[in-house]
């Protein structure tokens, strides 16, 4: 029942009323605040392992003519825990493979590996004279300047697709 003197529209107002204190209240800013935390603490913890490794620094030595081979280079920083880069893949190449460089009585031995350890909290830098990634049989000349688009894998699953600009191995 109504109380006498109170219409309709005055017991709707109460209820805005209710609803606005209810909203502004301590509790509720509590509540939904501690709900938005929630789900943008879920969405990073998602995120993590995507965004584990982060590549920097990334170039292509330019090709001369009539090689049919060039190498990439990087900076592979690690967020995580420790993981390895394990595979590597460009439209502008038949292969692309893993290299390391050790030295083996005084001469610099390249070879093909499966993978380039990145440690917990470290890095791993693919530089000339050093582990890089090698393009073989490429498809065509790359042009000094232009980007090749490359895609890494990650033994945790990440993939990062990356853009190497070409430079002259002066630059």
């Amino acid at each position: 029942m109504r109380e006498s003197g109170k219409s309709v529209m005055g017991w709707f107002d109460g209820c805005l009323e209710y609803c606005y204190i209810f909203i502004v209240s301590r509790r509720y800013r509590t509540i939904v605040l501690g709900g938005v935390v929630g789900i943008f603490a879920m969405l990073g913890c998602g995120n993590t392992v995507l965004d584990q490794v982060v590549v920097e620094d990334v170039w292509v030595r330019e090709n001369i003519a009539p090689q049919k081979m060039t190498a990439a280079y990087l900076v592979l920083r690690n967020n995580g825990a420790a993981t390895a880069l394990v595979s590597a893949k460009t439209n502008v190449a038949q292969v692309t493979e893993l290299h390391v460089v050790t030295a083996q009585e005084n001469v610099m031995r390249m070879r093909k590996v499966e993978r380039i350890p990145i440690p917990a909290g470290g890095a791993a830098t693919l530089q000339p004279g050093g582990n890089h990634l090698m393009l073989i049989g490429l498809r065509r000349d790359l042009v000094l300047g232009e980007k090749i688009d490359v895609m890494l894998g990650f033994e945790n699953g990440q993939t990062v697709a990356v853009s190497c600009v070409v430079k002259t191995i002066k630059n």
